[in-house]
């Protein structure tokens, strides 16, 4: 399989833990993903930051400068989440994450819904029970989008892909690495 990666651009990257465990099922435990990514996102100089965290996975779409901040990015976050949840649970040499899905954006109406898919995404797994509580979910960017753009438009962001199928959505996405 020939892999086509592009510099300055966005990327979509979704981790679920291995088979899907609600490993990081408290605030504190979330925390942990939360840190790692605010702080990885400063570390690597990543632009336009969006994220959704949930007991059993995580979205990040960020705008990279280079492709090779890619894998930094993700040994920061699972490499180091997986290291401080396994101290935090006593169970050093845990598997914690599975394999990565990357996504390369290709045009701004995908772009436009993987935010709204992003920032909802909490709302979608139950982690919140309506839209309107994502405003104080800190483990989700929607309420940064809220201070950009209005509350408003972030629930459109949200309600704009939340009845997509799974094909409709990934028209504007190509699949780097699964």
């Amino acid at each position: 399989m020939t892999r086509f990666f592009k510099e300055f651009t966005y990327y979509f990257i979704t981790s679920p833990t291995l088979r899907h465990q609600k490993l990081f099922d408290t605030d504190f435990k979330k925390d942990i993903i939360l840190n790692r990514i605010i702080d990885g996102s400063k570390k690597f100089g990543l632009k336009d930051l969006y994220f959704g965290i949930n007991s059993h996975h995580y979205h990040l779409l960020a705008y990279f400068g280079k492709f090779t901040t890619v894998p930094k990015l993700l040994n920061y976050v699972n490499g180091g989440s997986s290291f401080e949840l396994n101290n935090l649970d006593n169970a050093r040499g845990r598997m914690v994450w599975d394999e990565y899905h990357l996504y390369l954006i290709e045009d701004d109406n995908a772009l436009y819904q993987i935010k709204g898919y992003i920032i909802g995404n909490p709302y979608k797994h139950g982690e919140v029970e309506t839209i309107k509580k994502l405003k104080d979910y800190k483990y989700s960017s929607f309420s940064n989008v809220v201070r950009q753009a209005g509350e408003s438009q972030a629930e459109d962001m949200v309600l704009s892909c939340i009845n997509l199928n799974l094909a409709d959505f990934k028209k504007g996405l190509k699949l780097l690495y699964n």
